[in-house]
């Protein structure tokens, strides 16, 4: 099991945001190890310098095991070498393709590793002072999956802001998912978005979700929601845990449980166990879930959509006349026609007009009462022009 480090001892990891959106593939444990190294790195040197890790900490780091190290992580760093990462220039319009390390010496005798980053990334992790993406070490080392991780940093860059919208292609480009890989949606889906998805609210500071978004009925892109995760006094998750745990709920892990947590918080999801009680049939935890869902549109606050005002427009001979009898509504036909209609109506300086709940519906009622109008004034004209 990975070792997580006191959060005292546990670094930051600063990228700049083209560093993040690159273009590259990496194992689980190849990335782990870029985390670690980015995160020894002091954003104000110069240079990039040389770190050394025990080999015995450095198994913890990329989770392998001790008794296999010394044999194993060369062959991790060899891999890591010859990985190329594609990256778009700070300021020339140009693509710099290089290998993630400038070297990686082994000193069996001491039992250490040196590693040190490739050169050419100096622009992207030193000297930074704006547009940058910062994470905790000790979030990106708890995910398990390399996708989820890739996820949680593309999201992390737009966390301010609450919303990020990816296409598919992007998104593949970001995970390094070659276009042979998931070829269906829904796989790509279950293993890939879902996964992450479930990681990143489970063990990281932030909650996201998704939708998504499609073009002729082919879903082309993924509009993703970020905010920040509320903490959660540790009793309380244990407790809930407990209760899940004790009440055989089809499909509950521990990972689900504190997703579930993490999102609707502990009070919440104890009054949904209760109701699931209620429904032994109905023991699982789409159901669950189903009720915190409801729950929480309940308890949304209703915010009234601001009334759509738009002016009447006429274009025909007797514009200026037939608007003068809608503005003041002295032709009865107009009046009696939008209260039949439901349509209210707002006094402004320059006259009364209708309100409508949206463009759409304005356009539709609009269409029809132009229609009716015209027969009601073809009908009446000849009263309101004098020539009767």
């Amino acid at each position: 099991m990975i070792k997580i480090y006191p959060i005292e001892k546990i670094g930051n990891v600063i990228q700049h945001n083209n560093l993040v959106e690159a273009h590259y593939k990496l194992g689980l444990q190849e990335k782990r190890l870029v985390l670690w190294l980015a995160s020894q790195v002091q954003r104000d040197d110069d240079e990039f310098k040389v770190h050394t890790i025990s080999i015995s900490e450095f198994s913890e780091v990329i989770n392998i095991d001790k008794s296999n190290a010394y044999k194993e992580l060369p062959k991790i760093t060899k891999k890591l070498m010859q990985k190329i990462i594609q990256i778009r220039s700070l300021e020339k319009n140009e693509l710099l393709q290089v290998a993630w390390l400038n070297s990686a010496r082994y000193q069996f005798g001491e039992g250490k590793v040196t590693l040190r980053f490739s050169s050419d990334l100096k622009p992207f992790l030193l000297q930074i002072q704006d547009k940058f993406t910062k994470t905790n070490l000790k979030d990106l080392m708890r995910l398990k999956s390399v996708y989820a991780i890739r996820i949680y940093e593309l999201l992390k860059q737009y966390e301010t802001v609450g919303k990020r919208k990816t296409s598919l292609d992007e998104l593949r480009a970001y995970c390094g998912i070659g276009i042979q890989q998931y070829k269906r949606f829904n796989d790509f889906k279950k293993d890939i978005i879902e996964i992450s998805k479930r990681e990143v609210n489970a063990k990281t500071d932030i909650i996201i979700d998704y939708r998504e978004i499609k073009e002729s009925r082919k879903i082309v892109a993924i509009e993703w929601t970020i905010r920040k995760q509320e903490e959660i006094p540790l009793r309380e998750t244990e407790n809930v845990q407990t209760n899940f745990m004790s009440s055989n709920i089809k499909g509950a892990t521990p990972i689900k449980i504190q997703a579930l947590l993490n999102i609707y918080g502990s009070k919440e999801v104890e009054f949904a166990l209760e109701e699931l009680q209620k429904h032994p049939k109905k023991s699982n935890l789409n159901y669950l879930e189903g009720i915190l869902k409801n729950r929480r549109k309940e308890n949304e606050v209703y915010e009234p959509k601001i009334p759509l005002t738009i002016p009447l427009i006429f274009e025909d001979p007797f514009s200026t006349f037939k608007k003068c009898l809608a503005d003041k509504i002295g032709h009865p036909a107009y009046k009696s026609w939008f209260i039949d209609n439901g349509v209210e109506f707002v006094l402004q300086e320059s006259g009364l007009f209708p309100t409508f709940s949206s463009q759409r519906v304005a356009d539709h009622i609009l269409l029809n009462y132009q229609n009716a109008m015209d027969k009601a004034w073809e009908e009446t004209k000849d009263i309101y022009t004098g020539n009767v």
